[in-house]
């Protein structure tokens, strides 16, 4: 019964937290209301702000602020991106602007030199061949683990969302490559 009545206390806690946001009356999180606005014939951007009686971070603030645009609509899906429910694309773009210098990074095993210096030069042309001539001087390399493993960091100016997701892709694809981002 105890466990039940913890269960029930948790999903009521739980719901209050979002009861707010979209304008209800709330506890706890109830400080994270919309603003009251005027009805208007035209789309209106709401956003959250802290109430006095429970103050919020504004780092929190921010969080649910951006998650109620982009669930909202808020957000324009860049040309050349899908817009799906499973894209990132039109997120990324929002947030960041393009033309912008992107860090990409794999890490890979290599137990010996000529390994390490295979694994730098097949990043560095994925890179390459998505974006364009990649300056001796973007890349930095690092050996992890004792030498078991490096890490290569490829700095490189981007133009769209598609040519990072395309670089991420054919990164993931290589047997070598153990993680990239």
């Amino acid at each position: 019964a105890a466990e039940a009545e913890s269960e029930a206390e948790k999903d009521a806690a739980f719901e209050a937290m979002f009861t707010g946001l979209d304008g209800g009356s709330a506890s706890g999180f109830g400080a994270l209301q919309p603003p009251k606005l005027p009805l208007i014939g035209a789309i209106a951007e709401t956003f959250f702000v802290s109430g006095e009686d429970a103050a919020v971070s504004d780092s929190v603030l921010k969080k649910v602020n951006f998650m109620h645009k982009a669930n909202h609509g808020g957000y324009r899906v860049p040309e050349g991106v899908e817009d799906t429910e499973h894209g990132v694309g039109a997120l990324t773009a929002a947030l960041k602007g393009f033309p912008m210098p992107y860090d990409f990074q794999a890490v890979g095993r290599a137990s010996s030199t000529a390994q390490r210096e295979e694994f730098v030069r097949s990043v560095v042309a994925v890179v390459a061949e998505h974006s364009g001539t990649v300056p001796e001087e973007a890349v930095s390399v690092q050996e992890r683990m004792g030498g078991k493993f490096v890490s290569v960091t490829v700095q490189q100016q981007v133009q769209s969302v598609g040519q990072i997701n395309s670089v991420l892709q054919e990164l993931k694809g290589m047997p070598q490559v153990l993680m990239n981002w």
